[in-house]
């Protein structure tokens, strides 16, 4: 397969043909559905399979623990770096989708009131959006003056869904275009989706459920962690040494929080390689490992419902062992749906007891991605992105 530039008198690009594979048309310099650059980018994937790449990219990740002396990560992971750009902002156009001649394809970049204009780390992705001809709007999922039907695609990217969950769910179910399934954000954004992982045979933190109306009793001593079933970002998380008579009864008062709001409370153990080796995140893009990231132990202390009871975090890259990447595989293969479908999921590991990663938590719904700390990812997610443009419409990017 390969491009093929057939010459014109009005523009040289204009009868370009991208492979008996895509079948698609370079529109003249006066339209925007597809960039070079995309063509060019699909055209190399195709030539060269993702699973070869993917091989190639891990190999040399070290081997061992990361506790006990062994914590030095391995090589670097080899990406390109991105390609200099000179990108513009796009309004949104406001046409049927039915209707569009040439018009760039609609995203919807999905957030909340509280971050309007994107988190900081999504901000990167709108320009590279761009470049490949597509119209990114950041959208507020809860704002009734969008309309969704005007968006050829909408990407989860900050929705803050944990404090409206059901409310949530249900505009989910109305906007055919999101880029996850419904039911699989229904069952990701709950995490008992935990126990069905663990059912088949991914290892995960030992997890007491405590849920509202029933008895319980605290440990006796040792340190632990509550948090709620459906939050995220770590809110509503506490970290308790139940030997100390003030942390007892904060943990206990958590809980009776919690159970007030009728939510389902999690009681974990604390494990002290939080605290020397961090946690790591491994970050795929369209179903595909692409980078991943160390995190220090971000938890200080009790949820006293008054502040975040996290430090903030230090997020810096580093190639996860064959241990840590060997589990997130696992992870991705035991997913509800073909792990290709997946426009973006993170997997986070922590060391065990043994020095063994135990999961601690998958997000396919709206994960940190970390894209202004890992060269070339933003790129990476805007190509995926177009691809399901194409995908989901027929019309190329």
């Amino acid at each position: 397969m390969s491009l093929v530039d057939v010459h014109n008198e009005c523009h040289p690009l204009e009868e370009l043909m991208i492979g008996a594979g895509l079948g698609t048309r370079l529109p003249g310099p006066e339209a925007t559905v597809l960039s070079l650059e995309y063509a060019e980018s699909r055209y190399r994937r195709l030539k060269s399979p993702t699973s070869a790449h993917v091989v190639d990219e891990t190999e040399g990740i070290r081997s061992g623990r990361r506790c006990g002396g062994m914590c030095r990560p391995g090589p670097e992971l080899r990406r390109p770096r991105p390609d200099p750009m000179r990108a513009r902002h796009t309004e949104p156009h406001r046409q049927s989708r039915r209707h569009r001649t040439t018009a760039a394809p609609t995203v919807a970049l999905v957030t909340c009131h509280e971050l309007p204009d994107l988190d900081a780390d999504d901000r990167p992705l709108v320009d590279h959006l761009v470049r490949l001809g597509l119209s990114p709007v950041p959208a507020i999922w809860h704002d009734p003056a969008v309309d969704w039907s005007v968006y050829d695609l909408v990407v989860l990217r900050s929705p803050c869904h944990h404090v409206r969950r059901d409310e949530f769910m249900a505009w989910c179910t109305t906007v055919p275009q999101v880029s996850i399934p419904a039911d699989l954000v229904a069952w990701n954004t709950h995490k008992w989706y935990l126990n069905d992982l663990a059912a088949k045979g991914i290892p995960i933190i030992a997890t007491q459920w405590l849920a509202p109306g029933d008895c319980w009793e605290l440990p006796s001593s040792g340190e632990y962690v509550l948090k709620p079933a459906t939050g995220s970002g770590g809110h509503g998380t506490g970290r308790y040494r139940l030997d100390d008579a003030r942390d007892r009864d904060l943990a206990e008062a958590h809980i009776r929080r919690l159970h007030m709001q009728g939510t389902l409370v999690m009681l974990q153990p604390y494990l002290p390689g939080v605290d020397c080796c961090g946690e790591t995140n491994l970050v795929y893009l369209d179903g595909e490992y692409s980078h991943a990231i160390h995190r220090s132990a971000v938890l200080a202390g009790p949820d006293m419902d008054v502040a975040p009871s996290y430090a903030a975090p230090s997020a810096t890259p580093r190639p996860p062992t064959i241990a840590e990447y060997e589990l997130a595989e696992r992870v991705l293969t035991a997913l509800p749906i073909p792990r290709e479908r997946l426009l973006f999921a993170r997997v986070d590991v922590v060391p065990g007891p043994d020095g063994r990663p135990l999961v601690i938590e998958v997000d396919v719904t709206e994960p940190s991605l970390f894209l202004r700390t890992t060269d070339g990812a933003a790129r990476r997610l805007a190509v995926a992105i177009a691809d399901r443009v194409m995908d989901m419409t027929g019309v190329p990017a």
